[in-house]
């Protein structure tokens, strides 16, 4: 009984020292030595007690020690320090300690944000480990990162079918961006059978439970009838919520539905003002679409200069249009000086990229020989690729190789033939 008392006496004493807490930083010397806030209390109580003492003490070293102290006894404030520590501060070193600590004591946030801090130093392997103990002690959020990670291949070898089942984990766990990345999973049929209607219901959730990108996605399906009856007009609600969300995609397919008159009046005003948010919030597809407003002269003045530095942002974002436009530019000297080895290059590019029409204009610069020697074999090929890619031009052009016999054995019935597919 005595020993009871000391203790409830000792946890009363604790109670009074933290209602000064807010005061602390205009304690005196003194007053925080009659506290006795010290290593000896702080092993007591280590929740409450180190992290006074923490905000006590000017050692740098020591404060972090006593808040590793702290999460490794399951400090709730733990994860919400360390977070900052990592990314307002950028103290990644100390951050990594404390989520270490409060991860070894059981707390599936911390091994999430552990992975997370591993992830950004391009710890892949470290960070698929604190994904998979995360995942296992109940956080969603490491079962669709580790997804993530088997999806990508990052520090683990590609696995599509452990991704849909990571991803699934986080779905039914209420993480809202592993029921998108599910969808995605059915919509492209990887690691699970394609299915575009479980695909549209995956968005719809996800879209339903303020995912953003599951918003764009699903407006996708609508747009191109896939998976659901096409409709344009819930198309563009579908990416009005996605880009109100900060989905710069849903920005860029808005824009688009404005400049086609797509469930929405045209309006090229309101697709630029689109383009512009989708390009300034990092999305390559809109900075290419807005320089082809610039170049149309679109709702905006006619603008080769800005239309090619837009082009040039989309090409260096991976958008291989953007590269197909560039080119575009430096044939025709819009904005930039004439170079037609530029020019192939980028029509090259392009037409890597998949871009139909880049390789069709690669094609064109091998017939004509501008920008590389002639080479009617490769012009035939490449005319091919663009006609099989859906660009008209591809097939007129090869229609005419054939017509002309360069590069190929004159065929009147086949130049006829490609010429009506263009």
């Amino acid at each position: 009984m005595k020993n009871t008392r000391k203790t409830i006496l000792l946890i009363f004493g604790l109670i009074a020292v933290l209602a000064l807490v807010p005061n602390i930083p205009r304690l005196t010397t003194q007053v925080a030595q009659a506290l006795q806030i010290d290593t000896f209390l702080c092993s007591k109580f280590p929740t409450v007690a180190c992290e006074i003492a923490a905000n006590q003490t000017t050692d740098p070293e020591k404060k972090t020690d006593l808040l590793v102290t702290a999460c490794a006894a399951g400090w709730n404030r733990c994860v919400e320090h360390a977070t900052t520590l990592r990314d307002e501060n950028k103290n990644t070193k100390d951050a990594l300690r404390l989520l270490n600590a409060n991860c070894d004591a059981g707390s599936a946030a911390g091994c999430f944000q552990a992975g997370v801090t591993h992830f950004q130093s391009d710890s892949f392997d470290k960070a698929a480990d604190q994904f998979r103990t995360a995942c296992e002690g109940g956080e969603p959020n490491g079962c669709t990162t580790l997804g993530v990670i088997y999806h990508q291949a990052l520090g683990v070898p590609q696995d599509y079918v452990k991704a849909v089942d990571l991803f699934s984990q986080g779905c039914d766990g209420g993480e809202a961006l592993g029921c998108t990345n599910l969808g995605l999973m059915y919509e492209d049929g990887l690691g699970v059978s394609k299915d575009l209607t479980q695909a549209a219901a995956l968005y719809r959730q996800a879209c339903d439970e303020g995912t953003a990108s599951g918003c764009t996605n699903l407006g996708v399906l609508y747009a191109q009838a896939r998976g659901v009856p096409q409709d344009y007009a819930e198309a563009v609600v579908l990416y009005r919520q996605g880009c109100d969300g900060g989905n710069a995609l849903g920005c860029t397919n808005l824009g688009a539905m404005y400049a086609h008159a797509r469930g929405v009046p045209q309006d090229y005003a309101k697709a630029v003002e689109l383009y512009r948010e989708s390009c300034e919030g990092g999305h390559a597809h809109g900075c290419t679409s807005l320089g082809f407003m610039y170049e149309k002269a679109h709702g905006v003045p006619q603008d080769y200069a800005k239309a090619t530095g837009l082009f040039r942002q989309g090409c260096e974002g991976g958008i291989a249009k953007g590269c197909t436009n560039l080119g575009i530019m430096y044939e025709q000297a819009h904005g930039v000086p004439q170079d037609y080895a530029k020019a192939a290059a980028l029509f090259r590019q392009g037409c890597n990229g998949g871009d139909a029409i880049g390789c069709t204009n690669l094609g064109y610069m091998y017939r004509q020989a501008r920008g590389v020697p002639q080479d009617y074999a490769k012009a035939v090929a490449l005319s091919r690729q663009g006609c099989d890619g859906g660009d008209a031009h591809g097939c007129t052009n090869l229609g005419y190789m054939y017509a002309e016999a360069l590069g190929v054995p004159q065929d009147h019935a086949k130049a006829v033939t490609f010429f009506r597919q263009g």
